[in-house]
């Protein structure tokens, strides 16, 4: 070893040794201190005679004793605090875990089933599958999370609810876009009722409490129908529009307790022929032989769109030709109807005119055949009246 290297370690024990030394001369004099505070006290009591020389070995003992059981009942006392402060801080800690990891399952969930579905692999373009998405697996480790901090009966009992709603999601969606909308408040009803089961579970789970009410589902579809709801789906083709509002029509027509000719009803097949052979759709509203025997015609033409009337047939009497009149008017014009009215040129093969906006709406396309089933009967009633008052 070389005089630099010596002399850097010397360098180096220095300090130490120092730092060493001040600290035992800190403690000499902090023992020291102790020591005079004693002499002074009993120094001080003899003097004033605060206790008797005599009897102050006695006094000096029971003090001592006084004092070693303060220092045993404050160590209890100081024990027992710690002991409750730990566990205090230790509840609230795993309370917040638990509302973390409730909460992350709650929003976890709800991506998961905000697509309609729960999946398990996902279909790609090319026909194959990507099974790097598989949310029933995210699921059951949520689960497992929730598992660490609740008993196991509660997991099956969340479990149960997430099998509902799988099968709740699974039903609406192999419905029709007219059954969706249909039963979308009795659809999110049981939604709603299976989430809020879970949420009960949960909550009284974390603060400790045996009976969590819900909202009813019978409740919770009023508070629905006030919302009126309504899914947006595709668009209607040309064939689907022309069949719903003939179909329409004539379900319209019968339920306002109207004979309507049965044997063209296949509404499917009259809009093929329309579109595809050119060819006229007919319905026919029967009346019976106290009104003259007259049928009226709803007509869907190639040529100027949708309208109703009375045929001109050798079948009407003169009586009965002027009856027509004296209801619907004269209509000279045309030899081949007595009477015949044009829905504002609802031409079904230009379908996207302005015409056809609520009828190509699922909201309002009901209501747009009901205000033309309407007007049809309200005639139909003024030519019963007249012929009833004859």
């Amino acid at each position: 070893m070389n005089f630099n290297d010596l002399k850097h370690k010397i360098t180096m024990k220095v300090p130490k040794i120092v730092k060493q030394s001040r600290m035992e001369n800190k403690g000499y004099v902090f023992y020291g201190i102790i020591i005079v505070f004693v002499v002074i006290f009993l120094s001080s009591s003899i003097i004033f005679k605060v206790y008797q020389i005599d009897i102050l070995p006695s006094q000096l003992f029971g003090a001592l004793i006084g004092v070693f059981i303060t220092a045993i009942v404050t160590a209890f006392l100081l024990r027992g605090q710690t002991e409750g402060d730990e566990k205090r801080e230790k509840s609230v800690k795993v309370f917040e875990k638990k509302q973390e990891i409730y909460h992350n399952f709650l929003e976890k969930f709800q991506k998961i089933i905000q697509n309609g579905d729960i999946r398990i692999g996902i279909k790609k373009e090319d026909g194959s599958v990507d099974n790097t998405t598989d949310e029933l697996k995210d699921l059951i480790f949520q689960l497992a999370f929730i598992q660490m901090h609740t008993k196991t009966e509660n997991t099956t009992k969340i479990l149960s609810c997430i099998a509902h709603v799988k099968q709740t999601l699974k039903e609406f969606n192999a419905k029709t876009d007219e059954e969706k909308n249909k039963g979308l408040e009795t659809y999110y009803s049981e939604l709603s009722q299976e989430l809020f089961d879970i949420v009960a579970i949960l909550k009284a789970d974390l603060y400790h409490e045996t009976e969590i009410d819900t909202i009813p589902q019978e409740e919770m579809i009023n508070i629905l129908k006030k919302f009126d709801l309504y899914a947006e789906v595709k668009s209607p083709d040309k064939y689907e529009m022309l069949t719903y509002f003939l179909s329409e029509l004539y379900k319209q027509v019968k339920e306002k307790g109207y004979s309507v000719n049965e044997e063209k009803n296949n509404f499917k097949h009259q809009a093929r022929q329309f579109y595809n052979e050119k060819k006229d759709c007919y319905l026919g509203i029967e009346l019976g032989e106290e009104y003259g025997g007259i049928g009226f015609s709803l007509v869907v033409t190639q040529e100027n769109g949708f309208f109703y009337g009375l045929n001109n047939g050798k079948w009407w009497t003169e009586e009965q030709k002027q009856q027509v009149k004296n209801v619907f008017g004269d209509n000279k014009n045309n030899k081949e109807w007595l009477f015949r009215h044009y829905w504002d040129n609802l031409n079904f093969n230009d379908y996207n005119s302005s015409e056809f906006n609520d009828l190509k709406s699922h909201r309002n396309k009901k209501s747009f055949v009901s205000e033309i089933v309407g007007v049809i009967l309200g005639n139909i009633e003024k030519y019963q009246i007249i012929i009833s008052n004859k």
